[in-house]
């Protein structure tokens, strides 16, 4: 009913202009030759919902893929195949050949050999129809007969490159290498050495653990065609997948700066730095577009302009172009969302949820548009319709990776272990290599006490993404790739073989040789690298490793030198600078590192880590308000940052402050790392602040089980034990966070609250 109420002014405002079916028909069709797909899927849905029409559910579903709905698209084709019963019309064939295509997405090979079949029945040399058909059945672990398929599409088309390499990939998958090898060289020899056809017997080189053999081959078809821009980014994906984001970064600008003009090229540039989370450079890429065609951009490219300023925290930015693309069409479903998004960024939850519910009235088959409403219902405490919106989603769009994260965690957090491992272990087929999956399944099992099979997923995880070790660490995997040494080691040790400058590898291998072995060993481990690459001795980032397990080992002195020597190598980088405040706080010298971070916040006013440590020198100085004053600021240069917010958020959670802004605060911190322990311990400590009982001890309940020996998690949940009337439980926690650590900051307050709750249990 809410949703239907909010949506009903637009809905009459729609239902009153005087457009007849075909007006909107043809509106939408002209919106399909302009490729402005989003006015297109609008104008076609208007067109069906006065008068359903085959070739307007054909349209209205091309809209749709182009838009990447697929479910959308898909339950449209089927509609348009059902009402033309058995009487086909003239895009019959290319329906259920996109049918097909989309059923084979999904993992619905048995569809799509539905799909397949019956153009083949009626058109027996269609060779999309064959070679889907072999897809299909490769899928159905058929290999036989659709290798079958597959050479009779090569028979009657030898070049054809798609069903060459599935054919490959059966070889491949009965483990005939040489086959294999020998199907994709033909590959190259019948598409005279096409780009397309090198990459792909590169790609082979790589997946068999042969990069040597796949570089020469990219180095080739980029000399051949130095002003192909497919072949510039195909490249750069060939180098983020073997992990080589410098390079892949270098391929990516050469594509970009062949047509600086050129959205596409430069998009894929933005692209790129968006899956590697550097948001402020594709922020850069994006605005490069804009600058460089003003008046040329699309709806479409200044939405994404907005989704980027959105990610980087600009939340004023994106609502200004949210707002100009509504002022010039309040139909516009991208500037609808995007402003969704930035209401529920910035507090504005109940208004969020209004532009959500209304684009569910147009958009009732989005996943995307019921997780972000999901996510509203939680912010407003609203679990019911939270896991409701989450598990719509799910079911919509099966491969929604957030959703189903969600939804794992949600059950989580009430003790439902087995059903939170099933829900990841349910997620489509061709997800199950994700390696964020197996790492989310391997840190359940870990929990349950299912060390093999933990051991096993993260050995799968870091099979083929191994280069991503330092990525997982950041994204609060340490606990679980340490406890599994015998797969994370070596797969570091393989990769600094073939990345031996790597600081962030080599830093990783660091941190599990210190907490699985020794810190004297990971010291070792470091200084011979750097003696087998003599040039990392004067590598900026290896000297600040050294450093640090120096600093590590109690080593200050030889720790501060390292670092005078890396500010001589590179006097314009903060890093050292930074460092050498780090190294001062360990050795209690608080006066000398609170100088170097004034330092750091006087050269480097952009960067918010000098802002953050200084803050954090205040606060255990005792100044709290200038603690507070200092996270702010770090959070106004970087509204990103996961660590700005939730030091802000717990600031003000202490200080009897905003506490709607901090529950603001440290939900975008949680939500931006959600295994990160201390930033549930924030959350749950704001909801209880706010006298939100109930919900603080599911999120302190479900720290404290991930991180037991937290003195101060315990704490936390003592408190809302103590305010729950759990006494007994509100002790015994008090307690155990005494004896694992009688020196944890809130000590005193956990004593003076023990003592409180004997004097009650005594009366």
């Amino acid at each position: 009913m809410v949703r239907s109420l909010l949506s009903l002014p637009i809905f009459l405002l729609l239902c009153g202009c005087g457009y007849t079916p075909f007006d909107h028909y043809a509106r939408g069709r002209r919106y399909l030759d302009q490729k402005d797909y989003v006015h297109a899927r609008l104008e076609l849905a208007l067109a069906i919902s006065k008068k359903p029409s085959v070739d307007a559910r054909y349209y209205f579903a091309i809209a749709c893929l182009e838009l990447k709905d697929y479910a959308v698209a898909a339950r449209s084709l089927k509609l348009a195949e059902a009402a033309e019963g058995d009487h086909p019309g003239e895009h019959s064939v290319d329906m259920h050949l996109r049918l097909a295509r989309i059923m084979l997405l999904d993992g619905n090979a048995d569809g799509a050999i539905q799909q397949s079949n019956w153009v083949v029945q009626r058109d027996p040399k269609n060779k999309e129809a064959h070679e889907l058909l072999g897809f299909a059945l490769a899928k159905m672990a058929q290999p036989e007969r659709s290798a079958g398929e597959l050479e009779q599409t090569l028979l009657a088309d030898p070049s054809n490159m798609q069903a060459r390499v599935l054919l490959a990939s059966i070889k491949l998958a009965a483990r005939d290498l040489t086959d294999a090898e020998s199907q994709l060289k033909t590959a190259v020899e019948n598409t005279k050495r096409s780009p397309t056809s090198l990459i792909v017997l590169a790609n082979f080189y790589q997946l068999t653990g042969h990069p040597e053999q796949a570089e020469p081959l990219l180095d080739e078809a980029v000399r051949a065609n130095p002003q192909s821009v497919e072949l510039r980014i195909g490249q750069g994906r060939f180098y983020m997948r073997a992990g080589q984001p410098e390079k892949a970064e270098s391929a990516f600008q050469a594509a970009a700066k062949l047509n600086p003009t050129d959205p596409e090229q430069r998009g894929a540039l933005a692209t790129f730095y968006l899956s590697r989370g550097d948001i402020p450079k594709a922020v850069a890429a994006l605005e490069a577009i804009a600058q460089a065609a003003p008046q040329g951009q699309t709806a479409a490219e200044r939405a994404r302009l907005g989704g980027a300023y959105y990610l980087a925290g600009r939340y004023e930015d994106s609502r200004k172009i949210a707002a100009q693309l509504l002022q010039e069409n309040d139909k516009n479903l991208q500037a609808h969302m995007l402003n969704g998004l930035v209401k529920s960024a910035t507090g504005q939850n109940q208004e969020a949820l209004t532009e959500f519910n209304h684009l569910l009235h147009f958009m009732p088959d989005s996943a995307s548009v019921h997780y972000f409403a999901g996510l509203c219902y939680q912010r407003a405490r609203n679990d019911e319709l939270a896991r409701q919106s989450m598990q719509e989603a799910l079911r919509l769009d099966s491969r929604l990776r957030p959703a189903r994260f969600w939804i794992s965690d949600d059950l989580l957090r009430s003790g439902n272990f087995d059903g939170a491992w099933e829900t990841l272990r349910q997620a489509p087929a061709e997800q199950g290599d994700d390696p964020l999956l197996r790492l989310r399944l391997a840190s359940i099992e870990q929990a349950t006490h299912k060390d093999p099979a933990a051991c096993a997923d993260v050995t799968a995880a870091l099979a083929t993404s191994a280069a991503w070790i330092p990525e997982f660490y950041g994204a609060g995997f340490s606990s679980v790739l340490d406890k599994c040494p015998a797969a994370t080691g070596p797969a570091l040790e393989k990769e600094l073989q073939k990345q031996p400058a790597s600081a962030r590898l080599l830093t990783s291998l660091a941190h599990l040789i210190g907490v699985v072995k020794s810190r004297d060993l990971a010291f070792a481990r470091v200084q011979m690298q750097i003696s087998h690459n003599p040039e990392l001795a004067h590598s900026v980032p290896h000297i600040l490793l050294v450093a640090n397990l120096a600093n590590g080992l109690g080593q200050h002195m030889a720790a501060f030198q390292f670092l005078k020597r890396a500010v001589d190598l590179d006097p314009d980088s903060p890093d050292p600078i930074l460092a050498m405040a780090q190294v001062e706080i360990s050795s209690h010298d608080l006066e000398s590192a609170k100088k170097h971070c004034e330092e750091l916040t006087e050269r480097w006013p952009k960067s918010p880590w000098g802002w953050l440590w200084l803050g954090s020198i205040r606060e255990v100085q005792g100044d709290l308000p200038g603690a507070s004053q200092a996270f702010e600021q770090a959070l106004t240069v970087d509204p990103r940052n996961s660590v700005a917010a939730n030091n802000l958020a717990w600031r003000l959670a202490s200080d009897n402050g905003d506490l709607a802004r901090a529950e603001l605060l440290a939900r975008r911190a949680l939500e931006r790392d959600p295994a990160n322990v201390g930033y549930a311990d924030t959350l749950g400590f704001v909801e209880y602040k706010e006298n939100q009982l109930k919900p603080a001890r599911e999120i302190l309940d479900d720290a404290a089980r991930r991180d037991p020996r937290n003195s101060g998690i315990l704490y936390h949940l003592a408190l809302v034990k103590k305010d729950s009337g759990d006494l007994p439980g509100a002790m015994n926690d008090l307690k155990h966070a005494l004896a694992l650590n009688a020196q944890f900051p809130e000590v005193a307050k956990a004593s003076a609250l023990m003592d409180e709750i004997k004097s009650q249990l005594t009366r």
